[in-house]
C-alpha cells in the first residue's frame, strides 16, 4: 500500500501504485510524506512456531514516480525504519490521515545510502516472531527515519510490472510439537 500526503489535504494513497517507499518531499510548496504498508499471509505458519529467520526483501524501484524521479534513494540522511503495525487496515481505505498505527518496539533501522539503487534483503525475524506469537499479523509499515523533505527510499511494490522486484517476505520456521 502506497500511502501518499500530508495533514493538510494533499493525498495520493493508493493500493494500485507499482511503488513504496519512505520518502519526504514537497508538492505546491507542503511537505508530503511517502510511507509504505505491506501485509503477507502468515497463516500458514502455526501459532506455536519458532521463527527462526525472517527476511523482508524490498528492490529498488529504477524508475521511481516520486523523490526526485531519477533515484531510488536520495538525500544526505534517507535512514529509514520497519515497523510492526499494530491494528487492523484496509487497502481500500487508508490515506495519509488514518493510516495504521505502527510500534517502534523491535523495529528495524536500515542506514542511510547514497546509492542511486540499492536493493534490500532485511532481517525482521523479530517482528515476524512477534506477529506470530502474539496472533497480530498486520503487517509492516515503512518510513523515514526522520522525515525532513528531499529524501527518498522508493521501492517496487506488488503492483510493480516485472513480479521478480515485488516485495518478499521468507519465513523459516520450526513447528513445536
Amino acid at each position: 500500500m502506497h500511502i501518499w500526503g500530508n495533514s493538510i489535504g494533499s493525498e495520493q494513497s493508493s493500493n494500485a501504485a507499482p511503488e513504496i517507499g519512505a520518502a519526504s518531499w514537497t508538492s505546491g510548496g507542503n511537505q508530503v510524506g511517502m510511507r509504505g504498508a505491506l501485509q503477507f499471509d502468515l497463516s500458514n505458519i502455526p501459532s506455536n512456531s519458532i521463527i527462526n529467520s525472517a527476511k523482508l526483501m524490498l528492490y529498488s524501484d529504477p524508475t521511481p514516480l516520486n523523490g526526485n524521479q531519477v533515484d531510488a534513494n536520495y538525500g544526505t540522511d534517507n535512514s529509514m525504519l520497519i515497523q510492526q503495525i499494530t491494528q487492523s487496515w484496509s487497502t481500500s481505505t487508508v490515506t495519509w490521515v488514518n493510516q495504521p498505527v505502527a510500534t517502534s518496539t523491535n523495529q528495524v533501522v536500515i542506514p542511510t545510502t547514497t546509492s542511486s539503487l540499492l536493493d534490500l534483503n532485511i532481517d525482521v525475524t523479530t517482528l515476524v516472531a512477534g506477529m506470530i506469537n502474539n496472533n497480530m499479523n498486520f503487517g509492516f509499515l515503512i518510513r523515514l527515519q526522520t522525515e525532513t523533505p528531499y529524501a527518498s527510499r522508493i521501492f517496487c511494490s506488488s503492483k510493480y510490472s516485472d513480479a521478480a522486484k515485488h516485495p518478499k517476505l521468507v519465513v523459516i520456521y520450526t513447528e513445536r510439537h
